[in-house]
């Protein structure tokens, strides 16, 4: 299994543009302290990688990453699609980056393709640029191609909806908010990856315990740290 970081911040990244705490002003200070948003980029198969999330850093972290880069032909991609762990704008957005594309593969669970389709009006938008393929994103373990040792499998996390989707007639189950297990079936090694996590469930420590690796989400150190440092509250 190959996997790369292409980014860890929480929504709006590091520094945020409207943000003065101290964690922005000194990433703006040491620009070696910058984050892009959170997202993986997972290899299914020699030379085709899924992207974790798609990010309004996503043309950024392509062009970090030179196993993204395209080639050899003009416009030949190893991107073959996006999987989302949530339907939240910071986790999305990204998609519309690539509409260039003559079709995006998007595997998402149904409470999320709703969101998109329905809340987002995603189809509407970008069926007259780009195919939008769709692929179910459930608790079963699927193969993210059929030539991939790659399977991918959901661990409902929480029932959490984007603010824009909020009266959305579409059921309140786990499937808002997941986290992902890949598994290599060559090696039998696994990878959890959770960028969005309000509270370590039993259903999380039993996937947690079973991973090789888990990369979890670290936003704040506790849960009033917001609170606690002068920001007030926001509405979920």
């Amino acid at each position: 299994m190959r996997v790369r970081v292409l980014g860890t911040a929480a929504g709006g990244g590091v520094p945020q543009w409207n943000c003065a705490c101290p964690g922005c002003s000194g990433a703006r200070a040491h620009p070696g302290w910058r984050r892009r948003h959170a997202s993986l980029a997972v290899q299914a198969a020699e030379g085709r990688w899924y992207l974790v999330n798609a990010t309004p850093d996503l043309g950024d972290q392509v062009e970090d990453h030179p196993e993204l880069h395209p080639g050899p032909e003009p416009r030949r991609t190893p991107l073959a699609g996006v999987i989302l762990t949530d339907a939240e704008l910071d986790h999305t957005l990204g998609i519309a980056r690539l509409r260039e594309a003559d079709g995006i593969e998007i595997v998402a669970t149904a409470p999320v393709r709703h969101a998109l389709l329905t809340g987002l009006h995603l189809g509407e938008v970008l069926t007259p640029y780009a195919r939008l393929d769709w692929r179910p994103l459930g608790p079963e373990d699927r193969p993210l191609a059929e030539d991939s040792p790659l399977v991918v499998g959901a661990v409902p996390v929480s029932a959490k909806r984007p603010r824009y989707a909020a009266g959305l007639d579409a059921p309140d189950d786990g499937g808002w908010v997941v986290a992902l297990r890949l598994t290599d079936r060559t090696t039998g090694r696994s990878l959890l990856y959770a960028p969005a996590l309000a509270a370590w469930s039993d259903t999380f420590q039993n996937a947690a315990e079973s991973a090789d690796h888990v990369i979890v989400d670290g936003t704040f150190w506790s849960d009033d740290e917001p609170l606690s440092s002068g920001f007030g509250s926001r509405p979920p």
